[in-house]
């Protein structure tokens, strides 16, 4: 993977606001970049402007920071500290203290993976009340099938304790993946009939405006079909001693992309930022990774190709449209057909909110 171009996807701005009264109070901006050494570059701005200094803290693990002394420390005013490092297989999160005052956690959300599409962190979100879902609770990738030497150093050294494989159970037959240190689940939902879609690429007779109505087919088939095995895959994270947790399926895109959104809107994260962790797809998918097989097709057939490797506003939008229609609410939908009920919804926020 081009890490040069994942890198630049890796900046995705989060707001914060804080508690208080007086006029320090107010918005920190921050955001966590790795490079493509894997060096970690800390960026903030302030509103209003805050002056003193920053301490910055370092810990492999997102809940246990040692506080006796700062990683690093630097001028608020300055807007920018790197940590340099010189491992980038292992994870590490940050705490920032502005003025001695004002926490701020934060890690680079995307993790750099050598064989492995699309993987990265789902916590530092924040809800509308103003908490933060944790980091390091929740992965989301592709599939892990081919992960190197290096991938599982990278996927050891944050825990990772369960895998729910989405994958259909033809997918798993064709490639099936194992990782000794998590446990498995497979929760089967269907890709469609892959063997009919490449055979109509291969004809030409697949146009991109067929691709985004079988995407969108794809997506309202989430929410009338595949219901019951969507809530199956959300009880798994009723019970602690199943995270960390990654979720996956082919790209880490569509089953994986509405099983997260459906994650965070139960913890009361704003839409406008499940859009943007689903639309992330698109920034963190190597398009590269298919050319051999989409070279040999038509220009129409690689346009649609392109549809179908991406994360459309349009796709997740339908399948909450479809909800917002048949039902009265999104917590009605969650406890008639997710079978996931108000008590589930309480219990899954005190797991993953701080």
């Amino acid at each position: 993977m081009n890490r040069k171009w994942c890198a630049l996807g890796l900046i995705g701005w989060m707001w914060i606001w804080l508690v208080g009264c007086t006029p320090k109070a107010g918005n920190i901006r921050v955001v966590c970049v790795r490079d493509e050494v894997g060096n970690y570059i800390l960026k903030w701005e302030t509103d209003p402007k805050l002056k003193g200094q920053v301490q910055v803290y370092a810990s492999a693990t997102p809940e246990n920071f040692d506080m006796s002394v700062p990683a690093l420390s630097a001028k608020i005013e300055d807007g920018v500290t790197t940590f340099i490092t010189n491992d980038n297989l292992k994870r590490l999160y940050f705490r920032l203290i502005f003025d001695g005052e004002y926490q701020y956690d934060v890690s680079a959300r995307y993790s750099f993976m050598d064989n492995i599409q699309n993987f990265r962190d789902l916590g530092g979100y924040y809800t509308s009340k103003g908490k933060q879902m944790k980091w390091g609770m929740i992965y989301r990738s592709g599939s892990i099938e081919r992960f190197d030497v290096r991938d599982s150093v990278r996927l050891s050294s944050i825990g990772i304790r369960t895998i729910l494989d989405l994958r259909s159970k033809k997918e798993v037959e064709a490639a099936p993946i194992s990782f000794a240190k998590a446990n498995v689940v497979r929760v089967s939902i269907s890709d469609g009939d892959r063997d009919a879609l490449m055979e109509r690429l291969q004809a030409n007779t697949l146009r991109k405006q067929d691709g985004i109505l079988y995407m969108e087919d794809k997506y309202l088939q989430f929410v009338t079909q595949d219901y019951d095995v969507f809530g199956e895959a959300l009880h798994l994270f009723l019970d602690e001693a199943n995270y960390p947790i990654l979720i996956q399926d082919d790209l880490g895109k569509d089953r994986t992309g509405f099983l997260s959104s459906l994650l965070l809107t139960l913890l009361d994260v704003p839409r406008e930022s499940v859009m943007q962790d689903y639309l992330a797809s698109n920034r963190y998918i190597d398009v590269g990774f298919f050319a051999k097989d989409a070279c040999s097709m038509s220009l129409d057939a690689q346009e649609t190709i392109t549809v179908l490797l991406s994360a459309k506003e349009s796709f997740l939008d339908i399948a909450y449209q479809e909800i917002d229609r048949k039902y009265d609410s999104f917590q009605e939908y969650t406890e008639k057909e997710l079978h996931f009920s108000s008590q589930d919804q309480a219990q899954l926020r005190e797991i993953l909110l701080k």
